[in-house]
Formats: structure tokens, C-alpha cells, sequence
């Protein structure tokens, strides 16, 4: 069913599906090892629902393990090479891994092609068919199950809102560990495009592939397009081809958003939600800009329901989401639950959203990442999209830090000119309430430290905070 929708009708297509490290290849020659590579599961004694991990390095063999796992019913794991250790890696122990894949073995070529019809029989739409860890950017990172009905929901859903077609060319420059990179291989094959596999942490080469390329869909994270504005990378190409930019992962600033739009006024800005439990809520749909530059983050996707629940005098609430887009967690999660109207998997995503009056989503916060501070509850993405405007600040992250008289100080972590921003803040700090002013700053000469997935990497951010953080008049 999943591998049908991926590759069905593309078989024998020698259009190129794939480029990696200016290597192409044919959806054929990915269909044809992705068979091989089932027949080496099978010789090396896997069953199917077997759990495999993948070492995820940005190659074609990371490709041709996934789809050949899916074409044998064999679960994937993939892992971040950055932070594997031979011998020694948590998550394939902790998954109970029959066999852990780092690079295409030799026997992959001598394989035979004859269980093709057999392996496609024994697949179902609730067999599972990956397991991806969350980020853990504000708790431990947890496993999340994927089964193909949910999986085939998302990737149609997702296609249908991005209109992704034979015509486009994505680029992809996101970690394959982290879902938003993976599915940029499902949501290619699918829809006929031709995918751009790019490893993210050499941002210097982006806008020329995106140029020279002739890309049309640039999926990215914030901190990766606010590094690349203000390095005025994007500012120096021409990308009369390029269709769409969406992001997902964290808020971006809305400063850099109108400056994407005065570059590229005919280009969608697509901001998106969704969490590796449920994959994707909401995406913006075409055509919206007015509600991008607002701060929206889209609207639901077909046939996925949300709600809000503990609602404040703000209309703001947890957010609630119900559909076919729900996974599972790996043991038991008081977040994950049954509708008893609709009888669909519910989540509780723990985000902190308002919903307008045409359904657009607003996200205001995680309600982990509250500050209290002197008795008062403080939403630390308040205070960032109060900073994050500020000509000075490249990039800004409030934490809480601990203090015995007022429960938690307001720090602000800060990538960006010190000197400048001093100034800049002098000139908005009285409308400001003193409520929501930081009282510790730090001020970094270097992007803040971020997680494997692009994210901010809260928990050290925290630290810096308390140990190098200092005061200054700005209070």
C-alpha cells in the first residue's frame, strides 16, 4: 500500500527521481534496489515487522535502506550519524534492533527480484512502518511508531496542500532523522518530483543549488532561513523557478518573513505545525500571505480536527488534535488518547494555540516553556517575538532561571550586536511591561546552540543562561 503509493506506475520510469552529491538517479534504479535490498533482509533472517536502524548519513544508501525496509515490511529506524557511536548507540538497543544498517553491503548487488509479489501480499495499513524519536528539545526524547494507513494519510494530505507535481524539484537540506527530512523523500516519490538530497550544515552552497538547480520547493527550518537572510545569501540569487518556501519546527521571526517576501514577492511562504507524533497539523494554504505575515501557521489539513481545551481570557489553549495523522508512542503516554465521539487517536500536543475566527492556527507557546516569575505565568514566546523585531537580534531564545526570591528570572539569550542592541532597546523598553522584561542577558557572537534537527537546543541554552548570563541596565 505505502510502497505502491511511493513508487506504483514508476517502476520502469527512467525520469530522475533522486540527486545526491551530483549523482542522479531513476526511479527505476531505486525501485530495482529497493527489491535487492529486501531479498539481503530476508538472506540475513529478518522477518517482517522486524525492527531495523538506519544510520542516517545523506547518501543514496540511506534511500535505498528506507525503501527497500518499506518494500519488505521491515520497520526502520533512522538515526543521526552525527550522534551514533559503533557499538554503543541507545536507540537501536533501545528499540531491540535485529540488524542496524551503515552503508550498502556488498551482497546487495547479487540479490534475486523474486519475492517482489509475496512481500507486497503480506502488507497491511496497520502495519508498522517506522519509529522516529522526538528531538527531546523540552523532555527526554521518546519513540513515536508510524503504521502505513497513517503514513499513506499524511503524504497525501501534505501533496495535496503543497500541490507538489511531475514539474517540481525539491530541495532538501533537513536531517533524514528528523521526519520533516525523511518525508521530503516520501512526499517526492509520491507526487513524481525530483528530490535534492543537501547536507544542511554547509548553508553557503543552498542558494546556488536553489539558483543553478532551478528548484521550485525549498522546505527549510527557521533558524536555517534566518542564518542564510542574515548572511544576505538568499539576497545575492535570482529564483525565478522557485515556487514555495514552508517551514516547520520552530516559529519564524516575522521580521525575516517580510524580508523573504521583499526578495521573492512572487515566491508562497508557507509556514507549517505539526510534531513527529502526529507529523503535520497545519499547513498555510496558497495564497494566504496576509495570514502568514500575521503569524498564522495555516490551517488544519483535510479531514484532521482540532480543538483547544482549558481555554484563558485570551482564547488561548492546549491544543488538541484529532485524525489519521495521530501515531503511536513506543509504552505508555497519558498524551495519546481515543476520541469517544469520532473513535480516532487524539493527542495532546502540549502547544499552546489560538484559533481565529476563518480556523487559522496561532501558536503562542509550549506550555513547558512557561516562566513564573513573582506569581505570574509568563509564555517565553511572548517575550522572543517582542526581541526577534529588533534590527540588532539575529536570534533570540528566552528561558526561565531559577531564583529563590522570585521563583524564576527572565533570561534572554542572544545572537546578535551587543552594542546595537543596547541601543535599539533603550528606544522600546518603556512599552515593554515590566512583567515581560528579561532580567539576565547573554549575548552570543555565534548562531545559539541548536539540537540535531535545527531546533534550539533549550536545555543548553538554559545552562548558558545560568551560568554566563549577566545583568545590565537594559533591566
Amino acid at each position: 500500500m505505502l510502497y505502491h503509493l511511493l513508487m506504483g506506475g514508476k517502476e520502469d520510469s527512467e525520469r530522475t527521481a533522486l540527486h545526491i552529491k551530483r549523482e542522479k538517479y531513476t526511479f527505476c534504479e531505486l525501485h530495482r534496489w529497493a527489491k535487492a535490498f529486501s531479498v539481503f533482509l530476508q538472506n540475513k533472517g529478518i522477518r517482517q515487522g522486524d525492527r531495523v536502524a538506519i544510520i542516517a548519513n545523506v547518501n543514496i544508501d540511506t534511500v535505498i535502506a528506507i525503501l527497500g525496509c518499506i518494500f519488505y515490511g521491515a520497520v526502520f529506524v533512522p538515526i543521526d550519524a552525527r550522534f551514533y557511536k559503533e557499538n554503543d548507540c541507545r536507540i537501536a538497543k533501545e528499540i531491540e534492533a535485529k540488524l542496524i544498517i551503515n552503508g550498502l553491503p556488498q551482497e546487495l548487488m547479487k540479490s534475486s527480484m523474486s519475492y517482489e509479489n509475496r512481500i507486497r501480499e503480506r502488507m497491511n495499513e496497520k502495519a508498522q512502518v517506522y519509529i522516529l524519536y522526538t528531538s527531546g528539545s523540552t523532555s527526554r526524547p521518546k519513540g513515536i511508531i508510524a503504521c502505513v494507513r497513517q503514513v499513506v494519510f499524511c503524504i497525501e494530505k501534505i501533496n495535496l496542500r503543497l500541490q507538489n507535481g511531475t514539474e517540481d524539484k525539491i530541495l532538501c537540506a533537513i536531517p533524514l532523522s528528523f521526519d520533516y527530512g525523511l518525508y521530503q523523500i516520501f512526499l517526492s516519490l509520491a507526487s513524481g518530483s525530483e528530490l535534492y538530497l543537501e547536507d544542511g550544515r554547509v548553508l553557503q552552497h543552498l542558494p546556488g543549488i536553489l539558483q543553478k538547480e532551478g528548484i521550485t520547493a525549498f522546505p527549510a527550518v527557521p533558524s536555517m532561513l534566518a542564518l542564510l537572510c542574515r548572511a544576505k545569501l538568499l539576497q545575492r540569487v535570482k529564483l525565478p523557478c522557485l515556487r514555495y518556501i514552508c517551514w516547520t519546527g520552530d516559529r519564524l521571526s516575522l521580521r525575516i518573513v517580510e524580508e523573504l517576501h521583499s526578495v521573492f514577492p512572487d515566491v508562497e511562504l508557507l509556514p507549517m505545525y505539526g510534531l513527529t507524533e502526529c507529523k503535520r497539523v497545519s499547513i498555510m494554504p496558497l495564497n494566504c500571505y496576509e495570514k502568514t505575515k500575521r503569524g498564522s501557521c495555516g490551517l488544519p489539513l483535510d479531514d484532521v480536527q482540532v480543538c483547544l481545551q482549558n481555554v484563558d481570557s485570551n482564547r488561548v489553549g492546549e491544543l488538541i488534535v484529532i485524525g489519521e495523522n495521530v501515531m503511536e508512542a513506543i509504552g505508555k503516554d497519558e498524551t495519546f488518547s481515543i476520541d469517544p465521539m469520532t473513535g480516532q487517536r487524539m493527542l495532546k500536543t502540549g502547544d499552546l494555540f489560538f484559533i481565529d475566527e476563518d480556523g487559522f492556527l496561532y501558536f503562542y507557546g509550549r506550555k513547558k516553556r512557561m516562566i513564573k516569575s513573582n506569581g505570574f505565568r509568563i509564555g517565553n514566546a511572548q517575550i522572543e517575538g517582542i526581541l526577534e523585531v529588533l534590527e540588532s537580534v539575529s536570534e533570540v531564545r528566552i528561558e526561565g532561571i531559577p531564583d529563590d526570591v522570585s521563583g524564576e528570572r527572565i533570561g534572554a539569550a542572544i545572537f546578535g550586536n551587543e552594542e546595537a542592541f543596547q541601543q535599539e532597546y533603550e528606544g522600546i523598553k518603556d512599552s515593554i511591561s515590566t512583567l515581560l522584561r528579561p532580567q539576565v542577558f547573554y549575548f552570543s557572537r555565534k548562531p545559539l546552540p541548536k539540537n540535531k534537527n535545527g531546533k534550539f537546543d533549550d536545555k543548553k541554552i538554559s545552562r548558558i543562561l545560568a551560568e554566563r548570563g549577566s545583568k545590565w541596565n537594559g533591566k
